[in-house]
């Protein structure tokens, strides 16, 4: 299994500056942690994805908030591509929200992942919504 980690906090504080949103996070303190860990589809065996958001510090998984993922990919197909927390698709404990996707690919490879979301974290004054656009690879064996 392959583990991609994001510590978010100054290019969120850059973005969220910019469109006007309230962040009390500092560069030096991130808010998160975002994480796609992946397993590859081997032979007729089925892939996963699975995304993991771990609020960091005072901050905690607005669970009021509709967060979404939204996956695009050549040659990967999804039973879903998009992932909804109204849905039930994410599941929260006391330390992070996760949510799974499998997978099945076409052909042998790497393939491309494009992953777009937004989820919403609050502390005891603020909520503040947050988001997620970044890339990783899976891996297709036949």
């Amino acid at each position: 299994m392959r583990a991609i980690t994001v510590v978010v906090s100054s290019l969120v504080l850059a973005t969220s500056a910019l469109f006007g949103l309230h962040q009390s996070a500092s560069a030096e303190e991130p808010d998160h942690t975002f994480e796609i860990k992946t397993a590859p589809a081997k032979g007729n065996e089925i892939g996963s994805l699975t995304f993991v958001v771990t609020p960091k510090g005072h901050w905690h998984w607005n669970k009021d908030y509709p967060a979404k993922l939204t996956l695009t990919a050549e040659g990967v197909t999804f039973p879903k591509t998009v992932l909804k927390q109204q849905d039930g698709d994410f599941s929260m404990d006391k330390d992070a929200a996760t949510a799974k996707l499998t997978f099945t690919g076409s052909t042998s490879g790497a393939k491309d992942v494009s992953v777009v979301g937004k989820f919403g974290l609050c502390d005891d004054k603020v909520c503040v919504i947050k988001k997620i656009d970044m890339k990783t690879k899976v891996e297709v064996t036949r």
